[in-house]
């Protein structure tokens, strides 16, 4: 199966009706609950979300 990385856009309308929640729709390298005590990561070409029914 080949992976396709999905844009912060695309993602965001795959969960529209939805209750977004923190952090949001980002790059899934930047979805951390807590501040990394490292260098921030490298972007990855792809993006995720967290929401659930209002």
């Amino acid at each position: 199966m080949r992976y396709t990385p999905r844009g912060v856009d695309q993602i965001a309308r795959y969960l529209d009706g939805l209750e977004g929640l923190e952090p949001g729709v980002v790059l899934v390298s930047r979805w951390r609950p807590e501040p990394s005590p490292w260098d921030e990561p490298p972007a990855v070409p792809g993006a995720g979300g967290v929401a659930r029914k209002p």
